[in-house]
């Protein structure tokens, strides 16, 4: 297993990991779907086309021919990568934002993949994995908060520190 850190990881590992933070402020609507509900990942978000461009321009140019599906944002300092839902709904789980023309179904983990009966070819298996944690322990500042991402693909780790 490889591991890398901090800025060594290269710009796309950056690029992936400054929109899961959010660092800049990018604009998005809201999809016609449910309400947030607490605890649970909300995907009512849809990127404009000036975010889109927005987190094209922040990969840099040692990239060509970007694409953003999709872009997962986690909070820093709420468990559960959380967002505060309006009307006093609690928090949510982590927000995914599509880009304009991609579509999203909810489905669950049980739901077979692809047509009932039909044989498919898995192309690729990646797993992301946040945690957050409080550095010293026993703090109870959230300014201690830290938080570890961390994307695999195959053997291939990438974990990232941020405070």
């Amino acid at each position: 297993m490889t591991r890398r850190s901090g800025t060594r990881a290269g710009y796309g590992s950056f690029a992936l990991a400054a929109a899961l933070i959010a660092s800049v402020s990018v604009p998005w609507t809201a999809a016609a779907q449910s309400p947030p509900t607490v605890d649970r990942v909300w995907a009512g978000c849809v990127l404009s086309a000036a975010a889109v461009t927005a987190l094209n321009d922040s990969m840099g140019t040692q990239l060509t021919n970007k694409q953003i599906g999709f872009v997962v944002i986690h909070s820093f300092q709420e468990n559960n990568g959380q967002q505060r839902a309006t009307g006093g709904g609690g928090f949510t789980g982590p927000v995914i934002c599509r880009a304009p023309g991609v579509s999203i179904t909810e489905v669950l983990q049980t739901d077979l993949i692809g047509s009932p009966g039909a044989t498919v070819d898995l192309l690729d298996q990646q797993s992301g994995m946040s945690v957050l944690y409080r550095d010293p322990s026993g703090s109870t500042d959230p300014a201690d908060n830290k938080k570890r991402f961390c994307w695999t693909v195959t053997s291939l780790a990438d974990c990232f520190d941020f405070e």
